[in-house]
């Protein structure tokens, strides 16, 4: 299912992994573009309460290598995670991206064929990052959830 934003690209709301039990919205702490890959830093950040207590700190991690990443305000893009009912929610994929388009234009050999748009809207920030596979989603111990391979330092 898509959600119309504009003409710049269609939302497609993603669950990272695979992974169905994460909190509705999460603030972005921290973005970390290291050796071993991009790591972001979410906290729960629900207008429930409750909702924040069930949930902790997890990590969004590309590991080795991405193509793109950027980082901007939400108040920019205030509205665009809201669903019909008014829910929010954190993490989507964009189709049709003129970012994407953008990065093939601009770069020396980047091929987009297969190449994903992710969409991490916090409560307070935005990363916009192009890949071409999903991430993994680590707890706050940086292993691994549901089910994937182990991080190494």
């Amino acid at each position: 299912m898509y959600t119309k934003f504009n003409e710049n690209y269609k939302l497609e709301k993603w669950y990272p992994a695979e992974y169905s039990d994460l909190c509705s919205m999460y603030d972005i702490i921290s973005i970390k573009d290291l050796i071993e890959g991009l790591f972001i830093e979410l906290v729960p950040d629900s207008v429930v309460d409750s909702e924040n207590e069930k949930y902790e700190t997890i990590y969004i991690h590309w590991p080795g290598s991405y193509v793109s990443y950027m980082v901007s305000d939400n108040g920019a893009r205030n509205l665009i995670n809201l669903d019909k009912n008014n829910h929010r929610w954190t993490f989507f994929k964009i189709m049709d991206s003129k970012y994407v388009d953008f990065i093939i234009k601009d770069s020396c050999g980047v091929e987009g064929d297969n190449l994903e748009h992710f969409c991490i809207i916090g409560t307070n920030s935005i990363i916009d990052v192009l890949s071409p596979y999903e991430p993994q989603i680590l707890d706050s111990n940086k292993k691994p959830i549901a089910g994937e391979k182990e991080w190494e330092e």
